[in-house]
């Protein structure tokens, strides 16, 4: 009920924002620069129209481009993406590549800046470009991202995951963030490198000149803007992160997506950071080791019960307990080190709830959740640890 009202009220409001708009194209001072913006598809959401009509209609410049680097649509994508004049780049499906589908577009663009974005975050207003580029000029930085605020039809999760993200990434501070003058910036703690690291490929404006000569690694499948960060940074570029503009962008997904999610995660971060666990083992376990094979089976059983507990249906947990040939009971010590960090991750989401208020309808479904991120994070933890491929579970189950 109270998102028909909302999305009520959004409807209705959609004309005075539209005249504000107007009025706001009238009054600012145009910009003699051009912008590209550069959504990468592969079929779109229902909204993928509103989002390209959004980006045609933003104010501040002598001309907007947009560029579809699109690797296979079935849809009517492309049949949008014609419509209102877009440049079309089509690669095969096969060919993609978080970082060099980007570049693709970086290649084709001829605007002074350069908007990498996807294809289902819709910009929060029509001078947000405009916005983000005035303050991107006057800071001199490379690139500068924005942050995300949650669709109306959002579940509890969403919500919680961005807010959880930004406040980590900001803080209690209430206001943008800059980086510049970084020092031995490889040397320092995985956790503070990671918080350095906010160029966020949902939404990037980039100055058209300097991402030209650093480009994003043409072979990264995942994670590329944090290694965009991590070589702006190096290279002694300043990059930022704006609390004061968004982008409308959010996901409810079913558990399993955050299983596979978080396990991918873990990995990939660690890879992008280099970072080796201090009790590493000689690459001499294989996952038929029993006692290793014990431990994962552990992490996944451990998921299973909680998700029992909270009345959500785990039976998608049987193909991962076959991959491992199953074993009985769990590992004590694994155990205590799974509702370590189930509890951990929860005590953030009753802080949520506190700050927010609370709420009653979703907890449950966060809780579930957790419990996945958990189980995924932990897992891929163990891998680590023992010097395992993680491509060897990210075949069927995990791709």
């Amino acid at each position: 009920m109270k998102r028909k009202i909302l999305r009520a009220k959004l409807e209705k409001n959609k004309e005075t924002i539209e005249h504000v708009q107007i009025v706001k194209r009238n009054t600012i001072k145009v910009m003699d620069k051009t912008l590209s913006v550069i959504i990468n598809t592969k079929d779109s959401p229902p909204f993928f129209r509103e989002i390209i009509e959004k980006y045609s209609k933003q104010i501040g410049f002598k001309e907007v481009e947009i560029i579809i680097v699109d690797s296979g649509s079935i849809d009517n994508t492309l049949e949008i993406a014609r419509e209102f004049g877009c440049k079309i780049v089509e690669i095969k499906p096969e060919e993609f590549r978080h970082g060099r589908s980007r570049n693709i577009g970086i290649e084709v663009a001829s605007g002074d800046f350069i908007v990498n974005t996807v294809s289902d975050a819709v910009p929060a207003t029509l001078d947000l470009t405009y916005k983000v580029a005035r303050k991107l000029e006057g800071e001199g930085a490379a690139a500068v991202s924005v942050r995300q605020i949650p669709r109306f039809d959002a579940d509890l999760f969403a919500v919680w995951s961005i807010w959880q993200h930004y406040k980590y990434i900001f803080g209690e501070l209430n206001q943008d963030i800059w980086i510049e003058g970084v020092e031995n910036f490889n040397s320092l703690e995985k956790q503070e490198r990671r918080k350095l690291s906010i160029i966020d490929d949902v939404f990037v404006m980039h100055d058209a000149k300097k991402i030209k000569k650093v480009m994003y690694d043409n072979d990264i499948k995942y994670a590329e803007d944090l290694l965009l960060s991590i070589n702006y940074i190096n290279k002694g570029y300043k990059i930022g992160i704006l609390q004061s503009e968004a982008v409308i962008h959010s996901h409810s997904r079913p558990e399993e997506y955050f299983f596979k999610r978080y396990f991918v995660d873990a990995n990939v971060i660690n890879d992008v950071f280099k970072i080796l666990p201090n009790n590493l083992t000689k690459n001499d376990l294989t996952l038929q080791d029993s006692a290793l094979k014990k431990n994962l089976v552990s992490i996944i059983l451990l998921t299973k019960k909680k998700l029992m507990e909270l009345g959500t249906d785990p039976s998608w947990t049987e193909s991962y307990l076959n991959f491992f040939k199953d074993s009985v009971g769990t590992n004590t010590g694994v155990e205590k080190t799974w509702n370590s960090l189930y509890h951990d991750i929860d005590q953030n989401f009753i802080i949520f709830l506190k700050k927010t208020g609370g709420f009653i309808e979703g907890v449950k479904d966060v809780e579930a959740k957790i419990a996945v991120m958990t189980g995924g994070t932990l897992l891929s933890e163990y891998f680590m640890r023992y010097g395992l491929k993680k491509n060897e579970l990210t075949g069927e189950l995990l791709k």
